[in-house]
């Protein structure tokens, strides 16, 4: 009997182990999920005329650019890439991210202008040797700071189509960036005669609307792969709509987001 109690003692402790590492587990990867999508909500609200005061300029200098471009500097990757948002290094492999800056002359980076787009969001100029710029984002968040290279924010997979007169509107994924969006589509004519996309345009979180026009030709019975940048500025967008035009009329399919 006293061996029958252990035995039941130790399963039980044992359980309650494996539900406490599985909680910790679902806490952890929904922690991690809400911090993937919820960017909007941890950049904030574009700001329009914002100044820094010396004081500001001299702390991003110190405590946020300056962290990243001295471990680059001394050659630490490792730590440069720990710096960057989960967004980006999601997208982008460790691997592929020391390939693209291992050639940078960080012991020759100049810090320039720091621009402020929202409350918690600021663009940082970067000058290396032979006059190479390059912008780096500030996130500025509770638990510290990330840098973002790239102007990038977030991407998207959709993977969403609309099948309309033999014709097959694939929107595969989308690209937030600081200074715009990018629609990553696949355009597949199952007609007998060309189509013509004459524009694309995105509804963003305020409701505005914004579009750029194109003159993408689709011949009969191609499939398109079509990248469409539209002018915005830290705005996610909700909505994505793709224009056929014809002589007689125009036909618009939209996505929402």
């Amino acid at each position: 009997m006293e061996k029958r109690n252990k035995a039941l003692k130790k399963a039980v402790l044992l359980m309650l182990g494996i539900l406490i590492v599985v909680l910790f587990l679902n806490s952890t990867i929904s922690d991690f999920e809400e911090s993937k999508t919820d960017i909007k909500s941890r950049i904030g609200e574009k700001v329009n005329g914002g100044e820094l005061s010396i004081s500001e300029y001299i702390m991003l200098c110190e405590k946020t650019i300056g962290i990243y471009l001295s471990a680059g500097k001394s050659g630490d990757f490792n730590k440069t890439y720990s710096l960057l948002t989960p967004e980006y290094r999601e997208v982008v492999s460790f691997e592929d991210y020391v390939e693209s800056v291992k050639d940078i002359k960080f012991d020759t980076a100049y810090i320039g202008e720091i621009e402020i787009i929202t409350p918690s969001l600021y663009q940082a100029n970067v000058t290396y040797s032979g006059d190479v710029n390059q912008e780096y984002l500030i996130l500025l968040e509770e638990k510290g700071y990330s840098i973002i290279p790239d102007n990038f924010l977030v991407y998207e997979e959709v993977n969403k189509e609309i099948k309309k007169k033999n014709v097959i509107y694939q929107l595969v994924s989308y690209e937030v960036y600081a200074d715009k969006c990018i629609f990553n589509c696949i355009v597949t004519n199952n007609r007998r005669e060309e189509i013509v996309i004459s524009k694309a345009l995105m509804q963003d979180d305020r409701k505005v609307s914004l579009e750029t026009t194109l003159q993408e030709k689709i011949a009969p019975g191609e499939s398109k792969k079509i990248s469409i940048p539209i002018e915005s500025t830290v705005f996610v967008p909700t909505i994505f709509e793709l224009t056929r035009e014809t002589d007689e009329k125009y036909m618009m399919y939209q996505f929402e987001l």
